[in-house]
């Protein structure tokens, strides 16, 4: 897997089209040679961001200041696929999570455990500490899938919950591209670049690496 970062300037890309952007970004880079899958994250697993944001529970009123707390991520269609990341139960986000649609969310095996010990999580809700497009506060979310965990911080802790919103509904003016193939992922710099400059040639690419080199680093 080849992942690259990709930040686009918040003056030309308001935030539906900062979506669209990598939207059509994931299309082309499937499209591209050699690449059996691709989607988009934030922030990536091993890669030294994280984002650790409280969220309510429905039907379980509590101070803010007892509210749990999972790591975050935003991601595109695909993500768990192109990673290999199992989907245990429910479904992945597809086409039809997007902008005005219900608001959706997939959370980690841990994070079903721990936050609906002995109950299924699939059509419960939680309300993230983050806004989504157009929302003057957070918005309740209904958990559509579990999947399974993934050291995000380092080899060496424990899988942390983890909860993961569709980019379309909470989009990032920054987003890492995976990218994966049969091939030496760094043989895809090339054709990779050319995907991303052929759709805006002011756009660079950054931090590319393979996420064996994240593995190795940690």
């Amino acid at each position: 897997v080849l992942t690259f970062n990709v930040t686009l300037p918040e003056l030309k890309y308001k935030t539906e089209q900062q979506s669209q952007f990598f939207i059509d970004l994931r299309s082309r880079l499937e499209a591209t040679p050699g690449v059996q899958a691709a989607s988009t994250i934030f922030p990536l697993p091993l890669n030294g961001d994280r984002f650790v944001i409280s969220f309510e529970i429905e039907g379980r009123p509590l101070a803010p200041k007892d509210h749990p707390s999972g790591e975050f991520f935003t991601t595109g269609v695909g993500y768990f696929h192109t990673m290999g990341i199992p989907i245990i139960k429910g479904r992945d986000f597809d086409d039809r999570d997007k902008h005005g649609s219900t608001p959706v969310v997939i959370v980690s095996e841990t994070f079903a455990r721990q936050i609906f010990p002995n109950e299924d999580p699939i059509g419960k809700r939680i309300r993230p500490g983050i806004s989504s497009i157009d929302d003057e506060k957070p918005t309740m979310r209904e958990i559509v899938g579990v999947v399974g965990d993934v050291r995000n911080q380092n080899l060496s802790t424990e899988s942390k919950p983890a909860y993961y919103v569709p980019q379309t509904q909470v989009p990032f003016n920054q987003l890492v591209a995976v990218v994966k193939t049969s091939a030496e992922p760094h043989s895809l710099i090339s054709a990779v670049t050319k995907d991303v400059n052929a759709m805006d040639a002011d756009v660079p690419l950054f931090a590319v690496k393979s996420m064996d080199e994240y593995l190795s680093a940690s």
